[in-house]
């Protein structure tokens, strides 16, 4: 019998992410991993990527560009571009502001760090009203310019918890976060099943499952400080 054959369809997925394209080693994990769910980039599956080029104020306009696109989902790499594209995985900081009533720290919170301009302005001011170290919790701008937030923390002797690792690479004291490449590979599992037909409002809302510890033992004795063995023995990657 006569027969007529019909392409596959094709789904689309959106990516923004507040840096600039690259190598993208989490990137890359993200898409591995889809591959893995069944869907590849020119298969069955259609890209459109987004760079914000590390500037805040162009997600809005690039999450509107592909939400005007034939795609299914849009994936976020970064809180701001969530808020734009209301999309993708939550880490909450109340805990941090309950263990520091725990321990009986007091918190001192930084003023608004929008640009790379205010980094060095934000420590000082700390160190000012008294801080003794800091816990850098960051955003966009934060992590794109961890170099410079890096030097003004030696710069005012001020020890830093980082949740980055690659702040650690940057000089950084310690970092304790979530495994990113954990975090990219979980991303593509919900993106498989939104793509599978999964209703988004139904699909839990997940934490962080895995975090790691790096230390950074030149930036310690640069502060003379003498990082534990037992802590050593933990870490995921130390930096001599």
């Amino acid at each position: 019998m006569p027969f007529a054959l019909r392409a596959q369809p094709r789904l689309g997925v959106g990516f923004i992410s507040i840096g600039a394209p690259g190598p993208g080693n989490n990137i890359r994990v993200f898409f591995d991993a889809l591959r893995e769910q069944g869907f590849d980039e020119g298969r069955n599956l259609i890209v459109e990527m987004r760079f914000a080029g590390g500037s805040a104020a162009a997600i809005p306009a690039l999450a509107a560009e592909l939400a005007a696109l034939p795609v299914d989902v849009i994936v976020a790499d970064n809180n701001n571009v969530i808020v734009a594209a209301q999309q993708g995985l939550n880490l909450d900081r109340t805990p941090v502001e309950q263990a520091a009533r725990t321990l009986g720290l007091q918190l001192h919170l930084a003023i608004d760090v929008s640009t790379a301009q205010d980094i060095e302005p934000a420590v000082a001011a700390l160190q000012r009203a008294g801080a003794n170290a800091l816990l850098v919790w960051g955003g966009a701008v934060i992590y794109l310019n961890r170099a410079l937030l890096v030097e003004a923390e030696l710069r005012h002797r001020l020890p830093a918890m980082h949740i980055s690792a690659n702040c650690v690479r940057a000089g950084g004291l310690m970092s304790c976060g979530p495994d990113l490449r954990e975090q990219y590979r979980r991303a593509a599992w919900y993106v498989a099943r939104v793509l599978k037909g999964a209703k988004p409002a139904e699909l839990p809302v997940e934490q962080p499952a895995r975090f790691t510890l790096a230390i950074n033992l030149k930036t310690a004795r640069t502060l003379g400080l003498t990082v534990p063995r037992s802590l050593l023995l933990q870490a995921d990657e130390v930096i001599e």
